[in-house]
């Protein structure tokens, strides 16, 4: 994500790993984190409380905040929050708002979705965009990682890149 810019975007916040990897990134001149839940921005608030000054934390609704997220504004969206698997299968719910999401990113810019462990690419975003980047990088979680088919193997990160 931080070689296409240096304004970035991430949905849920999580444990933060991600989030702190991005916002200390050497490029990285701003990180906002949308996360919905103050809770969870509390735990990671009390874990890092020394946290890169890239990085800010928004206490939102994704959803609600990307539809007033000004066009081109970003260079890169990482996409990774929890939603129920309704919500992963309902086309219409993603007509509706990848086009935003799309709008959001800078010419140039990459939207990543969390990776997958199966090179297939995600319906919900590839009709949006023009050029698509999927890179195979080895991964290890946790051994109690339940939200992948493994704990180790490939990981296949997908680019989706706004090229107008």
């Amino acid at each position: 994500l931080c070689s296409f810019g240096s304004d970035f975007l991430e949905a849920g916040l999580g444990l933060g790993i991600s989030a702190l990897r991005i916002a200390a990134h050497p490029r990285t001149r701003r990180h906002r984190v949308v996360e919905r839940y103050p809770q969870v921005v509390d735990i990671f608030c009390t874990r890092h409380p020394e946290a890169p000054p890239t990085l800010e934390i928004v206490c939102a609704d994704w959803f609600t905040f990307i539809e007033s997220a000004p066009a081109e504004g970003v260079d890169g969206i990482f996409f990774d929050p929890a939603l129920p698997e309704s919500t992963w299968n309902d086309g219409d719910f993603w007509d509706r708002f990848t086009p935003l999401m799309h709008r959001a990113l800078k010419v140039g810019g990459a939207f990543v979705p969390f990776f997958t462990t199966r090179p297939y690419l995600r319906w919900q975003y590839f009709s949006h965009f023009d050029r698509i980047i999927v890179e195979r990088r080895p991964f290890r979680a946790y051994d109690t990682t339940s939200y992948t088919a493994s704990t180790s193997g490939d990981a296949f990160i997908q680019c989706f890149v706004k090229t107008q």
